[in-house]
Parts: C-alpha cells; structure tokens; sequence
C-alpha cells in the first residue's frame, strides 16, 4: 500500500477545508438561490470553468437555470426545457453525466436554443446529474 505523499495529505486537507466552508456558509444562506450560488462557486474552486449553471426541475417536469457563473441574460432564464428534451433533459431523465467539446456538433440541442442570449457562446459542455 502507497504512503500518501504531502502533496496529495495537502489536497485532502484543503478539500475538507472547503467542505467545512460550505457546509457553513449553506447553513447561514437565506435562501435557496443563495444556496445554489455558493455551491456553484464551492465547485468552480476544484473546477476550472468559464460559465456554469445549477438547473432545477420545476413542478412540470420542466428544467429552468436556477444560479449560474455568470448570471445568464433574461431570455436565458425564461427558457423551460421538458425533462428528456435536449441535453440538459436527458441528463436530469437518465441521471448520467454528459461531456461535449462542440456543442455544435450535438443533435440534442434544440436549435432554438443554440443562439439565444448568453447561449450563443457555450461550446463545450459537462453536465453533471445532481441528486
């Protein structure tokens, strides 16, 4: 068996740091929002990202974006999409991830939705089912 090395022993103390973090700072948040922005910005820290977005499911079986980094336009947040529609609705159907380095490229974009607002400048794409 490996002996952990300072380097790795360094990473595993400062990830449990972070996680003691949000576990403080979601007790203290005063809402859901607030909660689902300090969790985006908790994993932009173990992940280098330039955009990311936390989407819930509504009561209509519907995603919409809940926080995002950067906050996405108006025309954005309004969009709904259908459970199993599109990418993001078959990751929250089939709770697996989904990786895409064009987007482009992916028939599961709805081409409505390829040029709307902050849309237009996505290309990749790694989702992650949250449960």
């Amino acid at each position: 068996m490996e002996e952990p090395t300072l380097l790795t022993s360094q990473r595993q103390l400062d990830e449990k740091d972070v996680l003691v973090r949000l576990s403080r700072d979601i007790t203290n948040a005063a809402s859901l929002d607030a909660t689902l922005e300090i969790v985006l910005d908790t994993v932009k820290q173990f992940i280098q990202f330039k955009g990311g977005s936390i989407a819930l499911i509504d009561p209509q079986k519907q995603l919409y974006i809940a926080a995002s980094i950067p906050r996405v336009d108006s025309q954005v947040s309004a969009l709904r999409l259908p459970v199993g529609s599109g990418i993001s609705g078959w990751i929250a159907e089939n709770q697996e991830l989904f990786y895409s380095p064009n987007l482009d490229l992916e028939a599961q974009v709805p081409p409505a939705f390829r040029e709307i607002g902050s849309n237009a400048h996505i290309k990749s794409y790694l989702g992650v089912p949250l449960v």
